[in-house]
C-alpha cells in the first residue's frame, strides 16, 4: 500500500489478528542521514515508546512494518524484544 494508507491497513491486520497495539512515534532524525548512530532524542522517542509497551505487559514484539528491521537500542532494559516484522500489504 501507499505510505498514507499503511496506518489503515496495519489497524485491519491487527484486527485480524484479535490483538495487537497500534504506537506510533515520529523519529526525525530518519530525515537527516546521520551516521553517528541514535541521537539523545531518538533515544527519549524509543524509550517512552518502550515505557508503553512494557506497561500494557508486552514482552515479545511482531512489528508490522514495510521497512527493514530497526535496530532499537535498549528494548531489553523494559523487558522487551522484536521477535519478527511482517509486512504491512
Amino acid at each position: 500500500p501507499a505510505p498514507a494508507d499503511e496506518l489503515p491497513r496495519a489497524m485491519e491486520l491487527i484486527a485480524a489478528e484479535g490483538r495487537g497495539i497500534v504506537l506510533l512515534f515520529r523519529e526525525s532524525a530518519k530525515k537527516i542521514s546521520s551516521s553517528a548512530g541514535p541521537t539523545p532524542q531518538t533515544l527519549k522517542h524509543t524509550g517512552i515508546g518502550a515505557q508503553i509497551l512494557s506497561s500494557l505487559g508486552l514482552s515479545d514484539i511482531v512489528l508490522l512494518s514495510n521497512s527493514p528491521t530497526p535496530t532499537v537500542v535498549g528494548l531489553d532494559a523494559y523487558g522487551l524484544s522484536i521477535t519478527g516484522t511482517r509486512p504491512i500489504t
